[in-house]
């Protein structure tokens, strides 16, 4: 927000005054995704639309994704072309729909709380200090490639070998 002099949003001048920045730079990043695309097709740049998240000219068609690493090496142009209002799909519409609507009323949406996250295989955590004179990361390592690299591992440790083990830092093998 360019009226309170830094980058960040907040109020409600956050759109008001950042309207023409946005426009802008989404004409950049689309005019740079066509270069790039028509580049690797060997087209002229107008040959290339984008529709839907597609690139695309003639019988060629490619993701977005397909070309952000060869557009972020072009040079972005210093007045890119903006979209006309009257080719606005979602700006000035009223009543647009929830995308996540459907998904919550018919128990097919995923929340926080149904996911169940399992990151560790092995590990050493709370109590056991990484450095040099410790090696029960090795330990755990050699633990876990021994099951097969898929059970999980718990080394335990003696009260003297925690306070051996100089300063907190966690570690784990994964």
């Amino acid at each position: 927000n360019l009226a309170f002099g830094g980058q960040g949003t907040g109020g409600s001048t956050a759109m008001a005054n950042s309207f023409m920045q946005y426009r802008q730079a989404g004409a950049a990043a689309r005019d740079m995704l066509v270069r790039a695309a028509a580049q690797a097709w060997g087209v002229d740049a107008a040959a290339v639309t984008i529709k839907d998240g597609i690139l695309s000219t003639g019988d060629r068609t490619a993701s977005i994704g397909e070309f952000v690493a060869q557009a972020a090496k072009l040079t972005p142009a210093k007045e890119p072309a903006l979209k006309e209002a009257v080719n606005f799909k979602l700006i000035g519409k009223d009543r647009l729909p929830r995308k996540d609507s459907a998904a919550k009323t018919n128990s097919k949406a995923t929340f926080a709380m149904d996911v169940k996250v399992v990151t560790y295989y092995a590990g050493g955590s709370f109590g056991q200090r990484a450095n040099g004179k410790s090696d029960y990361h090795v330990e755990a390592v050699l633990a876990f490639v021994a099951l097969g690299g898929k059970k999980a591992v718990k080394l335990i440790w003696t009260r003297e070998d925690d306070l051996a083990g100089g300063f907190y830092r966690p570690m784990f093998a994964q």
